[in-house]
């Protein structure tokens, strides 16, 4: 049986803006301090908290194929809805955009490739009809069954296709209710900011659960720092360990959800190089004890490599820097290859991984860093360790997830 204890329409607002100020959308500074109170649903939360019980990942699935699709439809009965293919530049938003979250708040998301055990399923529409007059531009249903709990978000693929940055403010406005957020004006709660009117309440400026149209004339594409404080109120902030410099690997500390059945690993060595500060990773035991104790520092196991991975790793040197890189992108390898003044020798295959989308149910990301000024790259999987580096050393460009073991 299908219940719903949320419902979020999201109607239409001013029209497509020009002249973004791209570094505004990105760092969206508040104008306004708003309570955190009146950014909170309890409601939303204690449901958000019900689909993550078990592990506290949320798994997103994103219908990123046209074609028909049965939706449990929350208060609205299961239909089906003629959903739109999801562009690869929103796909990407919306992945980097719970990359940069994963740091600042305990709650962790992994990106699914079936909807049969999501927390969140999400469809671009190509129509959403609820009834009523106006435009409705987002909707966000909660869903209970015997088995789980989860969240359908949907938005209006041809009222937002040609408004980029809209779009992707209506995309984090709806994700913002799946994590425990309210609107500011709604007062069913018995607070709001402002004022019940959605059109005198906060701005998207102050909060992406906002209405009314940006006061800076551009829509936000991050959320702001009200939005930021009110997640960790909820869900708490991302812990982790004080360290000096770049902390080696200690697998215990490293959250793992409970993983499916997955095939064999062979364990991947780490080890850093000690005149230079530069990291060799390697699944053979022989390079790892040739290497130990010569200019190499052994620093422990940093993850377990599936044998039977679908992606390979490939592996270069760089005999100016002296440094590895390694990369699961055969784009990527490819242009290093066939570009020579890049200075990188390619030596071959290190071992398989998982890439983004074939990871199954279990595997944990691997993050990469960059550090331009010594031109290295890190590599690594232990939350703890990423969140450290990125608030710890900014120097280090972060550069996502690399692939999944």
């Amino acid at each position: 049986m299908n219940c719903s204890c949320w419902f979020c329409q999201m109607a239409g607002a001013s029209s497509a803006l020009v002249d973004v100020d791209q570094a505004a959308l990105e760092t969206n500074t508040a104008l306004a301090t708003l309570p955190t109170k009146t950014l909170i649903s309890n409601e939303l939360a204690n449901f958000a908290k019900r689909v993550v019980k078990n592990d506290n990942v949320m798994d997103i699935y994103l219908q990123t194929t046209p074609g028909t699709a049965r939706v449990g439809g929350g208060s609205l009965g299961t239909q089906d809805i003629n959903a739109l293919a999801i562009a690869a530049d929103l796909q990407q938003f919306i992945k980097d955009t719970f990359t940069r979250l994963d740091p600042l708040i305990d709650l962790d998301f992994r990106f699914i490739t079936t909807k049969t055990n999501s927390d969140i399923d999400f469809y671009v529409d190509s129509d959403i009809e609820v009834g009523g007059s106006g435009t409705t531009l987002g909707i966000a249903l909660s869903n209970s069954s015997t088995s789980r709990n989860w969240w359908e978000l949907a938005l209006n693929g041809p009222a937002l296709q040609n408004q980029a940055d809209y779009l992707r403010y209506a995309t984090i406005h709806e994700f913002g209710h799946t994590m425990g957020l309210e609107h500011p004006f709604d007062n069913g709660d018995g607070d709001f900011y402002g004022s019940t009117n959605s059109g005198a309440s906060a701005y998207p400026e102050d909060s992406v659960m906002s209405y009314r149209s940006p006061l800076g004339g551009s829509w936000p594409t991050w959320y702001s720092d009200n939005d930021i404080k009110a997640l960790q109120e909820i869900w708490g902030v991302e812990k982790t360990t004080p360290v000096s410099s770049i902390p080696k690997v200690e697998p215990a500390s490293i959250p793992i959800p409970t993983p499916a059945p997955i095939p064999a690993t062979v364990p991947i060595f780490r080890l850093l190089n000690r005149a230079n500060g530069k990291h060799l990773y390697t699944s053979s035991s022989t390079e790892k004890d040739t290497l130990s104790g010569l200019y190499f520092n052994y620093e422990g196991i940093a993850y377990n490599a599936p044998i039977n991975g679908n992606q390979p790793l490939y592996r270069f040197y760089k005999p100016s820097g002296g440094h590895h890189f390694y990369t699961a992108s055969n784009s990527e390898k490819d242009q290093l290859v066939a570009n020579n003044s890049l200075g990188y020798t390619y030596e071959g295959i290190a071992y398989n991984v998982y890439s983004a989308e074939s990871a199954p149910s279990g595997s944990i990301p691997v993050y990469r860093f960059y550090e331009p000024f010594g031109g290295r790259h890190f590599y690594t999987s232990s939350g703890q360790e990423r969140a450290e580096i990125i608030s710890k050393l900014p120097h280090w460009q972060f550069e996502g997830i690399a692939f999944f073991v």
